[in-house]
């Protein structure tokens, strides 16, 4: 198989296995990438089962919910896609999912205390909660803190503004600046 028809998240794996060359994963089949893949990901020894089980529960599929049309033909009853091409929109697919499950950025600027605005590489809603003691009274009202107590503070809801660019610029600035979780700047 072409490394270029290889979907990016399985080709990025079998590499970081550091077992094969790229001319050696171009002639894998797609049965062996998947065992690689698994392997990998702390599936070991399990590729081989989990294809044969897959390929038996795609066998006992009624014709017509069965993805190929028949065992000679090579498309997809439904979309006319080939197998090959499945395998890379899945591919592609994932990729997307694994992007919308990566967590979001968000830089957050404050001037003297105020938000001055808040920029992401997603939609994100942020809140800022400000706990010291300069507000008015009037204006605190009573939220959780990040100890699982509750105290005294200003916030307030900010939608960010969708920005990945500049919200890659900001983080790429910061660099290696953040303190470790649950540690306050």
């Amino acid at each position: 198989m072409e490394l270029a028809k290889i979907p990016k998240q399985v080709l990025d794996a079998v590499r970081q296995r550091e077992k094969f060359t790229d001319a050696e994963i171009g002639i894998m089949t797609p049965r062996e990438l998947f065992e690689e893949y698994c392997n990998w990901h702390g599936i070991i020894n399990w590729g081989d089962t989990l294809w044969e089980t897959m390929q038996q529960l795609q066998q006992g599929m009624p014709r017509a919910f069965s993805p190929m049309q028949n065992s000679d033909s090579s498309q997809h009853q439904i979309s006319g896609k080939t197998a090959e091409e499945l395998w890379l929109e899945t591919g592609r697919l994932r990729a997307e999912l694994a992007d919308l499950k990566a967590k979001p950025k968000v830089a957050v600027w404050l001037e003297d205390g105020v938000v001055q605005g808040a920029i992401a590489d997603k939609p994100v809603d942020v809140v800022v909660i400000e706990c010291d003691d300069l507000a008015d009274r009037e204006e605190r009202i009573l939220v959780p803190k990040a100890d699982g107590s509750e105290g005294e503070a200003v916030a307030s809801a900010w939608d960010a503004d969708v920005d990945p660019q500049r919200a890659a610029e900001v983080f790429e600035a910061v660099g290696e600046r953040r303190p470790p979780a649950g540690m306050k700047p």
